[in-house]
Parts: C-alpha cells; structure tokens; sequence
C-alpha cells in the first residue's frame, strides 16, 4: 500500500486557522500544493510482530524516533502494520511535511475507498486534523491537512458551526492559466534555516496570546485573514506587482509577531535589493523555507545574490492534485 501527498505554500492568513482564532472570528487562508511531496508505504506484519516506523533518510531507511507516526497509525488500524515513510524535504521545512505524512497514512484505511476524488480528498483532510489535534494534541491549525490532501490553489476558511465544531470550507482559486502559470514561474523557494522544532513552541505562544486576548496578535492574524481574499483577487486580474507588494506588506507585519530572526531578515534583505517584490516564510516561523515573488527578468540576479549569500535558490512546481492512493490497500 502506497499513498503520496504534495506539501504546500502558504501565502496569506497563517494563524487564522488555528482554533483560538476562529472560535471568535472567521479565519481565511490562501494556499498552493507544489511537486514535492510525503510518501507513506504500509505492509501487514502478522503476530508476534509489533507495529513500527521507519523514516528515510540519506542511507535508506530507519526506525524513526519518536512515536508520533506510530500513534496515528494505531489510531487508523487494528492490525500490526510496517509502516515506511519518505519526504522530499527535511524536518522543519514550513512546508506542511508532517500534516502531508499523516495524510498519506489516513489515505491508506480501506474505510475511504468508496469516496469519490473531491469527497475523499476532504474525509481524509479531516480525519488527519482529528489525528493531529486531538488525538496527538499538536498545538497547530487546520490550513495544511486540507492545503495538502484537497491540493491545487484554495481559498480556504474556518469558522464554528452552530454546535461549536470546526467547519472548513475549501473553494478553488482557477486563474487564467497564462496569468497563474507566469506567477509560478516567478516563485523561488530558499531554505533559510535548518533549524527545527520552533515551529510548535512558536504556535504555542501565538494560541496562548489569543487565549489572553491579546489584541496585537489578533490584529496581525486578521490583517492576514482579510489579505487573502484580496491577494486572491489579485491572482484572478494577474496583477503580481500588487500580488508581492501584499506579501511583503505581511512580511513587515509578521515581523512583529518575532516569526523572524537577524539571518532570516538578511537573506529576505538581499533577495528585496537584487530585484525580488515580496516573500514570506512557509511556515510558524524561525526556520524552513521562505517563498520569493520576482519579476521573471530579474530572477537571475535574485538567484546569483542568494548564492553569495551561501543560499540556494529552487524553483516551484505547481501541483494540482491533492493525495493520491498509488498502491491501493488489498483488505475488505
């Protein structure tokens, strides 16, 4: 059984997505799933063997860690399984990699197979933000399950219902392809950190200052919330100019927020004086990737000041499928 899932970028309104901010308002987020992506490969083991996991890395496979995949599979199956997982970034990317394993695991329960595409998508984008939050208690939101599991370009957001549940809704963003495809072109992605585990210390603090009502937070969240409608607008006039100005009007702002750090600003400082409009960072923040909207002609001089900053510069491919079920599950 074999299942993959693309990451995603993140444009406008992380933070909104995490429940202490839309228990008071509606959250909104704009979000793209790239060709990159996290692979999940399970076999059945039989007794007396036990359930394990096992991550790649640069000498193949080895047993992971720590048990939080484990602990989501064991919430998915009854059964003793091997369970292999691979990503085409490293921990810590900002890129929705750990919400992009774990959907990729949920896609292989024999309980989905009779959803169609888009439905299933959704069944499985949920049940990954039951496993995440709930029942491993990550301090974190709802953007990258369903960024990641439905894929392509969405408008997503997040409200309660009526009995105080979460409900998301999911609506396609479909630009002209020549306005959207000329915007793909123009994004490069950095690794500007190697450093992990800030991502989770980072949103506890942001959940903790909107529990205290702390109204600077709040502020900063909902400007980026309101921004994503409006940057999506931007997408659909293919306006870039007015497209990487927003992203670097919410650079400024989530500066404020401590998302950053001296090397991380430096780097973004070089890449703005070469020729690059606006970027953010992909994830929480103090780590990962940061994303770049340059004018298609000055990609080369972003590129060449990024490598003299010991820095390199990759490109973006768009993905518009969210996971696929490549190897499907052989059991009733």
């Amino acid at each position: 059984m074999l299942a993959r899932t693309p990451l995603r970028i993140g444009f406008f309104g992380g933070g909104s997505d995490l429940p202490s901010y839309f228990a008071e308002e509606r959250g909104t987020t704009l979000s793209m799933s790239i060709k990159r992506y996290a692979y999940a490969r399970m076999r059945a083991l039989h007794e007396p063997f036990k359930s394990s996991v096992y991550s790649a890395n640069g000498d193949g496979f080895s047993r992971a860690g720590d048990d939080y995949y484990l602990r989501a599979m064991k919430s998915l199956f009854s059964r003793e399984y091997e369970l292999l997982l691979s990503c085409d970034v490293e921990r810590g990317s900002g890129l929705g990699a750990s919400s992009a394993l774990i959907a990729s695991i949920t896609a292989l329960s024999p309980s989905f197979a009779r959803f169609t595409d888009l439905e299933l998508a959704k069944r499985i984008a949920h049940t990954t933000a039951v496993i995440e939050l709930e029942v491993l208690g990550m301090p974190i939101g709802y953007q990258d399950q369903y960024a990641c599991a439905v894929g392509g370009l969405n408008l997503i957001t997040y409200e309660r219902d009526v009995h105080g549940y979460p409900k998301i809704q999911v609506d396609p963003v479909r630009p002209y392809s020549m306005f959207f495809d000329h915007l793909v072109n123009c994004l490069t992605l950095v690794r500007v950190s190697t450093r992990t585990g800030t991502a989770g210390k980072i949103l506890k603090g942001t959940t903790a200052r909107l529990n205290e009502h702390d109204a600077k937070t709040r502020s900063l969240i909902k400007w980026g919330a309101d921004a994503a409608p409006v940057a999506t607008h931007c997408l659909m006039r293919g306006d870039l100019e007015a497209f990487g100005e927003m992203l670097h009007e919410a650079w400024m702002r989530k500066r404020a927020l401590g998302t950053s750090d001296f090397s991380i600003d430096h780097a973004y400082d070089v890449a703005r004086a070469a020729g690059a409009i606006g970027g953010k960072l992909c994830g929480a923040g103090k780590g990962g990737y940061m994303v770049l909207l340059t004018p298609y002609n000055q990609l080369e001089s972003v590129h060449r000041a990024l490598f003299h900053s010991g820095l390199n510069a990759e490109p973006v491919a768009y993905e518009p499928a969210g996971t696929i079920v490549l190897e499907p599950p052989t059991e009733s």
